[in-house]
């Protein structure tokens, strides 16, 4: 019913809508067009296997974004590990016309620098593009990494929502049974490291074996922020060749707080389960039969959100979250948004950001897409009032609120997160001592910078 209501409040306000979006900053003229998106919108509707929800396809949210824009819109898939060579074929042949990425060092090859065209509109020019999205998503819509220093603080992307809100995710029940308070925020992660401890073994009600810990290589180094063994950068120019290497590389060397985190780490693995080097030992997580006390994989929170759709407490009630331990400065976590570029190679560029903006800015648009497709995700809009979305996500405007004052901020993290990753990975495999995996770290890290200079000269 929720659902219905909502379709009808979208054909109700297309007029509207419409005819705001195109007054507003042009419209392009020249009548109906065709515009290709390239999103990870699957083609075809989904079922939820446990809980039944359906999640639309591409076919449904083309013909509600074609009412609302007054242009045919297209979605082409971009899904799947090989999104990121997708979507620079599709762009750079010109084939669609906007594209969905997200934090992808590349894009200002493939993307329009949308700076003039802000400026001249009416919805985001003079100060409107500060005053639609909050300071967090607003960081990293400029783009500044050290790949293409030339595209220092240039706009390719207006932001579409929040993928990962980091979070410590727990199962209530496992805690329950044994009788432990379960981890709480402010937390630091020596003491959900101690927690966890308390869980770890076979459960003293079903005589299972309970891991008190889980987490996986892939973005465990964003939990070395909260140790604050990695410095947030500011270069100004994000020249690498101007790197303050005595600052930022150098004190890696004899860190105390990179040891800590790696000291952390390998007590950690002694209560996770076989296989996570390899990404394994959580094929129970979010089910009934759960053996996991902790995850601390950023993301594996997201678990809960078809449950969450569904209304199915049962799953909401028993596995949990507490926001991610925060570093000396109040920041953590790993930064990725959503943001929808419009192509260089556009034939239609008038059109395309014209329905960019109402992909983006219009609240009938991003409601509908919100509920329907990236439900549990947070909006990255300043006001999010008029959204009926907020009210179904219990708990989402503390979370919105959080990070934006927790969230990581840095000129580039690829620096240090590119050279660390093998370093992590025989840290979980139990290869090597926490004093190695410093001086690993330190001597990796100093090879990438001083090969990222050498390819500068």
């Amino acid at each position: 019913m929720k659902r219905m209501i909502l379709l009808i409040m979208v054909l109700v306000l297309t007029v509207v809508f419409t005819g705001c979006n195109r007054g507003r900053d042009g419209g392009g003229g020249g009548g109906r067009q065709t515009i290709k998106l390239a999103s990870f919108i699957q083609a075809n509707p989904t079922i939820h296997p446990i809980t039944g929800i359906r999640t639309v396809g591409a076919a449904e949210i083309e013909r509600l974004m074609s009412e609302l824009t007054g242009h045919n819109i297209e979605i082409v898939n971009v899904g799947g590990g090989t999104w990121i060579q997708q979507l620079e074929t599709l762009v750079s042949s010109g084939e669609v016309d906007l594209g969905i990425f997200t934090n992808q060092v590349m894009v200002p090859r493939w993307f329009e620098e949308l700076t003039p065209w802000i400026e001249r509109s009416e919805v985001l020019g003079n100060g409107g593009l500060e005053r639609m999205w909050n300071d967090y998503v607003l960081y990293y819509t400029r783009y500044h990494t050290f790949d293409i220093p030339e595209a220092h603080n240039q706009i390719y992307g207006l932001p579409f929502y929040r993928m990962v809100d980091s979070r410590v995710a727990y199962d209530a029940l496992i805690f329950e049974q044994w009788g432990v308070e379960p981890p709480k925020d402010g937390d630091s992660f020596w003491d959900i490291l101690e927690t966890a401890r308390r869980v770890h073994g076979i459960n003293p009600v079903t005589g299972v074996q309970n891991y008190g810990l889980h987490l996986v290589a892939d973005r465990t180094e964003f939990m070395a922020i909260s140790f604050d063994a990695w410095p947030a950068i500011r270069t100004g120019d994000m020249d690498i060749r101007n790197f303050d290497t005595d600052r930022f590389v150098e004190p890696l060397r004899t860190s105390p707080e990179l040891l800590e985190y790696y000291e952390w780490l390998a007590q950690v693995v002694e209560i996770c389960p076989p296989g996570i080097t390899t990404g394994a030992g959580a094929e129970r997580w979010m089910t009934m039969d759960n053996n996991i006390a902790i995850n601390l994989h950023p993301t594996r929170f997201t678990g809960v959100f078809p449950f969450l759709r569904a209304g199915m407490t049962d799953f909401t009630d028993r596995f949990r979250s507490i926001f991610y331990p925060v570093n000396s400065e109040g920041q953590m976590g790993f930064p990725e948004f959503e943001f929808m570029g419009m192509s260089q190679f556009s034939s239609n560029k008038e059109i395309a950001w014209d329905v960019l903006l109402t992909f983006t800015t219009n609240k009938t648009a991003l409601d509908l897409l919100y509920q329907e497709y990236f439900f549990g995700n947070l909006p990255t809009l300043r006001d999010t009032s008029g959204l009926a979305y907020m009210d179904r996500v219990p708990g989402i405007n503390e979370r919105m609120v959080w990070l934006q004052g927790a969230g990581y901020r840095t000129d580039d993290y690829w620096w240090f997160r590119t050279p660390i990753a093998p370093v992590i990975a025989e840290m979980l495999a139990q290869m090597i001592t926490p004093e190695v995996a410093r001086q690993r770290t330190y001597e990796e890290i100093s090879r990438w910078v001083d090969n990222r200079i050498r390819l500068a000269q």
